[in-house]
């Protein structure tokens, strides 16, 4: 569909995104959600962030603002397991990308490259940084509590048996 050739050209505008601002941050932090700390963000260019407040799916079907969503994710992660592994875990992902595959996909990649690379060892980490934005990728192999500090999400728990995958909201009646 022409939305998953947008979303595919979105994944590569937030990974240069992604890469810019890491590579400004490790030279000054100031500003170090804007994507170029130096410069933009004026009148005459808004500039793009990584930690933009949208959600998956923004309703654009601009490669910028769906971008800034990926770049968000990958930013998340930066700051979460550092700027290494992140580098990392998503140049592994783009070994798999394909033509027209959707941010979803590009999910679900993140999680398959950090399989590969460290056995599973940053999935709730990773996880953790696509539920903030929306992004579910279906992985019934991990064991882990996501939204916790996130006043707008609400705990989830992920359990795997023999029986098959089940996802557990601890606060549910059910």
């Amino acid at each position: 569909s022409n939305n998953n050739v947008q979303e595919r050209k979105a994944l590569d505008e937030g990974f240069g995104d992604y890469l810019a601002g890491a590579y400004s941050n490790s030279l000054s932090s100031y500003r170090n959600d804007w994507v170029f700390n130096w410069d933009g963000h004026n009148v005459f260019w808004a500039g793009r962030v990584l930690n933009i407040g949208i959600n998956y799916p923004t309703g654009s079907s601009s490669i910028y603002v769906n971008g800034q969503l990926w770049s968000a994710v990958l930013w998340c992660l930066h700051n979460t397991i550092g700027r290494a592994a992140t580098d990392s875990l998503i140049l592994q992902a783009h070994y798999a990308y394909a033509q027209n595959i959707s941010l979803l996909d590009g999910a679900q990649l993140l999680m398959q490259s950090d399989t590969l690379l460290t056995g599973g060892k940053y999935s709730c980490d990773i996880y953790r940084c696509l539920w903030q934005k929306e992004l579910h990728p279906q992985n019934p192999f991990i064991n882990c509590t996501v939204g916790i500090n996130e006043p707008k999400d609400f705990p989830v728990e992920f359990s795997f048996t023999n029986d098959g995958f089940t996802v557990l909201n601890p606060n549910s009646d059910k």
